[in-house]
Formats: C-alpha cells, sequence, structure tokens
C-alpha cells in the first residue's frame, strides 16, 4: 500500500524479544510536491483559500520549503488519508489489526532546547511572538494556536482582577433559565 503511493517503506526489528517491527516511511521530494499541490488545490476549492493555484507555477522547495511540522502532516496524511489521496492505512482498522501506533520521530535535542527555554521565568505569564512562530515552524499550526490560547488567558487572567468581579454562583445563568 505505501510503495503504491510513492513512500519509501524500510523495517527494522523492534525491542528485544517483543515482537514488534518498526517501519520507517519516506515520502520522495516529488511526491511531497504532489500532495502540497493537492492540497492547495483542494483548499481553493473548499474556499479556505482565497488564491487560485495556478500548476504552471509548481511550489519550489528550494525556494519556499516545507516547514518540518509540514513535512511530517504531509507524510502522515499520505500514510492514513484513503485511497485515492493516501495508503488508507487505519490503526486497528481492517486488515491494519496489528499496527499500534503512528508517529514522527522527535528531535531530542530540539526538544531539550525547547523544554529548557519555556521553563524559565521568561514565558512565565509571557510567550514572545518569536516562540510561537517557532513553534509553529517545529509543531504545526494547532500546536502554535494552543499556545497562543494559553498566552491570552495568561494575559487575561492577569488583569482580570483589575477590570472585572468574578461572578458569583447565583450570577451564572442555570440551565433552566435558557
Amino acid at each position: 500500500m505505501l510503495a503504491k503511493q510513492g513512500l519509501q517503506a524500510v523495517g527494522r526489528a523492534g525491542a528485544a524479544d517483543s515482537g514488534e517491527i518498526l517501519v520507517l516511511v519516506r515520502a520522495p521530494e516529488d511526491r511531497l510536491l504532489t500532495a502540497v499541490e493537492h492540497e492547495r488545490r483542494s483548499d481553493w476549492l473548499h474556499g479556505v483559500s482565497s488564491t487560485r493555484p495556478d500548476p504552471r507555477r509548481p511550489r519550489d522547495f528550494h525556494d519556499d520549503p516545507l516547514s518540518s511540522a509540514d513535512r511530517i502532516r504531509l507524510v502522515h496524511d499520505l500514510i492514513t488519508a484513503p485511497a485515492p489521496i493516501g495508503a488508507g492505512v487505519t490503526i486497528g482498522k481492517n486488515e491494519y489489526t496489528r499496527i499500534k501506533s503512528i508517529f514522527p520521530p522527535h528531535d531530542v535535542a530540539s526538544n531539550k532546547r525547547w523544554l529548557a527555554d519555556w521553563t524559565s521565568a521568561n514565558h512565565t505569564f509571557r510567550i514572545p511572538q518569536s516562540e510561537l512562530d517557532r513553534v509553529k515552524a517545529t509543531h504545526g499550526e494547532s500546536v502554535a494556536l494552543y499556545f497562543s490560547f494559553l498566552r491570552s488567558c495568561a494575559f487575561g487572567a492577569r488583569w482580570s482582577p483589575l477590570t472585572s468581579q468574578t461572578p458569583s454562583r447565583s450570577q451564572c445563568p442555570r440551565p433552566s433559565d435558557r
């Protein structure tokens, strides 16, 4: 199934005496380009993007490289999306009952740096925009959006005692009042 989607896979033995196999999957650049073009076209057709993709000007990976988060997301989609877009591998379903998980490899050094930076006092109530951009590039938009939400909550929690009062239980609407 993976080879039919233009993906390259190799198997390795899992933990000793576990009977597990680790399958490493790689998507060649041309397959990623095809996936990016399909995604851009789909976004335009569904109204997510207002810019119509030009088939005569495909994305140039040298001038505009994919972030690691986009690359991981696209490869995951190519593995899990139903045919004809992806290989249709679904954890625990149909012929894939022996698959336990699908996950990307982690950059251990980057994760340690990120953890050290974010546990410092500088990020207690304030997350700089540059850090959110770094999270977006490394972990994707949804993770960056989550931390942006946390940033706005921390800002609101810090200033709410000065600007408003917490409503008492009697002031909160009850389900029967709706």
